[in-house]
């Protein structure tokens, strides 16, 4: 694996908090992400890179980075998280509760 795996991807971090990867495939599929964008709970998602591309999709210049996930689509990728506790995690997370970073 010669790609940046996303627990490290931090960008862009004015405005990216990375809190608990939920899924995070292997090289060239997507990975999602809970965290903060300017303080909102949200859902981040990102493509892994390859041994072609390490630093994936999406990328600002070299640097791999998140992208904010439409609200509207949180709750299709819960559902399909393979896990029945990080399903909960996930909704728990999204809804407020203070949930405790890893």
């Amino acid at each position: 694996m010669s790609y940046i795996t996303p627990e490290k991807v931090t960008a862009p971090q004015e405005h990216w908090t990375l809190h608990r990867v939920l899924m995070s495939g292997s090289a060239g599929t997507p990975a999602y992400a809970l965290g903060m964008w300017d303080g909102d709970r949200c859902i981040g998602i990102g493509w892994n890179g390859t041994d072609d591309n390490e630093t994936g999709w999406p990328r600002v210049y070299v640097h791999p980075c998140w992208h904010v996930l439409d609200d509207k689509l949180s709750d299709a990728v819960i559902a399909l998280l393979p896990d029945y506790r990080d399903k909960i995690y996930a909704m728990r997370f999204l809804a407020g509760e203070d949930m405790q970073l890893l």
